[in-house]
């Protein structure tokens, strides 16, 4: 899958505070991201946060740009928040699924193998079976 696609689906979860951003809040109540979540500082690129204004650093961590990054530093096998990894996952165990799926069709035509989505296992059919 695309890494754009990838980030969309990030990005997505965030905006709709399906998952967090990874962090904390220290005595005045002011937000700041895990070293993990900040990947190499761009969590860290707005305003620093203040009494005011202490959600500035969890606003960015919800951008698309923000969501971009992380993908790729997952991508690339670093360190990322946990809600990242579980995406990136996911999509490679579906796109394993679905090579093994077009595998299977290409050997189609001879009917010597079907493939169970639900077990995710390659069946070999015998002749009687056919």
């Amino acid at each position: 899958m695309n890494p754009k696609n990838l980030a969309m689906i990030v990005y997505a979860q965030r905006k709709r505070r399906d998952i967090m951003p990874e962090g904390k809040k220290d005595t005045s109540g002011r937000w700041y991201p895990t070293t993990r979540e900040d990947a190499e500082g761009d969590g860290s690129k707005a305003r620093p946060p203040s009494r005011a204004w202490p959600w500035s650093y969890w606003h960015r961590c919800r951008t698309l740009q923000h969501c971009r990054v992380l993908v790729d530093r997952a991508l690339a096998g670093l360190p990322v928040p946990a809600d990242v990894a579980k995406v990136c996952e996911v999509t490679a165990e579906v796109l394993l699924v679905e090579t093994a799926h077009e595998a299977v069709a290409l050997d189609a035509s001879r009917f010597r193998s079907a493939f169970d989505c639900r077990t995710g296992r390659v069946h070999r059919m015998t002749e009687s079976t056919v």
